[in-house]
Parts: C-alpha cells; structure tokens; sequence
C-alpha cells in the first residue's frame, strides 16, 4: 500500500504550513542582512568617499519570503545599482548623473575650483556660478567612471557561500521537525495505522 504523504491528513486546497522552514528562511535571511550591512559600514568608514554615502542601499535591503504551497523562495531585495556597488562598472557607459549628483550632495562634496579650471566671474561665486560648479564637478565624476569604470566592494557577494552553506544545513534539519509535527498530528487525528 502506498501513502501520498503530501495529501495525508490535509483539507483539499490546503498545504500543511512549515514553520521550522519558516523560521530558518527568516532567521538566515537577517544574519545575511546584518553581514551585508556590515560590510557596507566598513566600505564606508575605510574610503572617505564611501559606497553608501546616502545609507539608502543599506536601508533598502530587506527579505522577502513568498510561499507557493511546498515550495518557498526567499528573495533579498535592494536598491537596482546594488550589483555595480558589489561587482563594479566597467569602463564605457555614462552613469545616471542624477545618482552622481545624490553621492555628491549626500557626501557634501564641494567643487575644486582650481582644478577644475574654472574661470570665477568678475561678480564672483554667485548662486548660479556654484551651480554650474556643481553640475560640472558631477559631469566631471560621470566622465571618470566612463573612462576607468569603478572596483566593486563585494559587499554582498562574498557573504553568499557561507549564507548558502548554512541555510541548506539548517534547511534539512527544520524541514525534517516539520514533517515529523506534521506526521504526528495526522496520526493522533486519524490513529495509528492497522
């Protein structure tokens, strides 16, 4: 006789829930976030230029855990431009200046004047002046990681082995206490079987 574990003692419609698997998939995808936010300080504090100059990278990391009956995906999400952080930008392309300019006024970057060669007016540095100091200072910025691209910090990236070394450890375990809650709930309902 042959018994379909997935249906035993379950309502139609209905999937048993895993709560061990759960509580693995949220406890693992919070130590991945604080080691991932982790090296993110440190890139910060190492590099007075820092990559998250904003905090908004490190405040968009967040986990989300979507249940399809049996099967569960855990999925961390984060900032778009989190991949050029981690893995860099090869030369080529123009980045977003809009994302330039976010860093630069995150980072209170003021524009060298004097290396920039700009010409100050004879009215001196007015309100329009800095402007275009500022503007050419982030087109300047632009321009260099088109030219040498930029090196990722693998603030993420690094952390993936032992992450995922962990959680299929800590999987089989909680997987194996929830079959077992599950079993010995359908045995107690139905009886033992004869």
């Amino acid at each position: 006789m042959a018994i379909n574990i997935a249906k035993l003692g379950r309502k139609k419609g209905a999937d048993p829930k895993l709560d061990a698997v759960e509580q693995i998939l949220h406890d693992n995808a919070a130590a991945f976030i604080k080691a991932v936010e982790a090296n993110l300080a440190k890139t910060t504090t190492d590099k007075p230029k820092g990559t998250n100059a904003t905090g908004s990278l490190t405040a968009s990391i967040a986990p989300e855990i979507k249940v399809f009956g049996f099967r569960y995906k855990l999925v961390i999400n984060a900032e778009d431009y989190w991949w050029y952080v981690d893995q860099g930008r090869k030369a080529g392309k123009f980045p977003p200046l809009s994302a330039i300019a976010k860093w630069v006024t995150a980072k209170a970057l003021k524009p060298d004047i004097a290396k920039m060669k700009l010409k100050i007016p004879k009215k001196g540095r007015t309100p329009a002046f800095e402007r275009n100091a500022r503007n050419a200072q982030i087109f300047l910025i632009g321009r260099a990681i088109k030219t040498r691209g930029i090196k990722g910090n693998r603030f993420a990236t690094k952390e993936i082995p032992d992450f995922m070394d962990d959680l299929e450890r800590e999987l089989s375990l909680a997987l194996g206490r929830d079959i077992e809650a599950h079993l010995a709930g359908v045995i107690t309902k139905q009886g033992p079987a004869k």
